[in-house]
């Protein structure tokens, strides 16, 4: 089984998102429509499940569903783990991670990601984690990242060679100038 844990502020409700939207806009405006889909692409990818370690949990499942629902995120929700967040009681998000890693029934996890904008973790969870900028969000160069930890065969996927293009075009482009 493939995991992603998963933070909100700053991965996937962002300072960028939410501007544009209105500095006064509600949770579910600053949720980043791209961040949300690297999230769901990586989900279909790896087969992976979700598991909340953001503050977000605090609010309860419901509450939190009822969110990610407004914000049209289905495929999030349906990938939510029956676990689906650690609990609060570490000295860090790492050692929360950590509890969850080594509870008893979870004993198939294969990969793990740790999609977060801080890095309050274990030093042996570090090559796990793929650290956003928190005003931007998970990013593509993140989404790549994110993707080899899962254990990506094909790195960069098939898909990336857009990006190169588009680099590539930028300086022909220069050149003819």
């Amino acid at each position: 089984m493939n995991i992603i844990f998963l933070d909100i502020d700053g991965v996937l409700c962002t300072h960028r998102a939410r501007a544009s939207h209105g500095l006064n806009s509600t949770q579910n405006k600053c949720l980043d429509p791209v961040a949300c889909r690297f999230v769901a692409q990586l989900i279909k990818e790896f087969d992976a499940q979700v598991v909340i370690s953001s503050t977000w949990r605090m609010q309860g499942r419901d509450q939190f569903v009822d969110v990610l629902l407004r914000a049209g995120q289905s495929e999030l929700i349906n990938a939510l783990h029956q676990n689906w967040a650690t609990d609060k009681g570490g000295r860090c998000r790492g050692e929360e991670i950590q509890v969850w890693l080594d509870s008893a029934r979870l004993k198939s996890v294969s990969h793990y990601v740790i999609l977060d904008d801080d890095s309050d973790m274990l030093s042996k969870q570090m090559p796990n984690l793929v650290k956003t900028n928190g005003y931007n969000g998970l990013s593509f160069g993140d989404y790549l990242k994110a993707r080899q930890i899962l254990g990506a065969e094909d790195f960069p996927p098939k898909h990336a060679h857009l990006f190169k293009w588009g680099m590539q075009g930028c300086r022909n482009w220069e050149e003819r100038e």
